[in-house]
């Protein structure tokens, strides 16, 4: 599994419960659930697919089928919005 890297030009902010992201390249700004924002604090630590899946079934208790859906689908979803490569 591939490892990300958060493309410049995004800075995020913990507001409440939410993680606020905003692209200062695009003008826009991102609002991330709980499990949404875990994973995109692991990308900013540098961790790789396969250990932010590890922790997800950690923490949530999650299957790693479910895990492994949600994190590709999210992880698609940051790409097509270009916050991350």
């Amino acid at each position: 599994m591939a490892k990300h890297k958060i493309k410049k030009g995004i800075i995020s902010d913990k507001l409440g419960q939410k993680l606020k992201i905003f692209d200062s390249e695009k003008s826009v700004f991102h609002t991330f659930n709980d499990t949404a924002t875990f994973i995109f604090n692991q990308l900013k630590h540098g961790q790789e697919e396969h250990e932010i899946l590890k922790n997800l079934v950690e923490k949530y208790k999650i299957s790693e089928k479910e895990a492994h859906s949600d994190l590709s689908e999210f992880l698609k979803d940051l790409k097509s919005k270009g916050i991350i490569d």
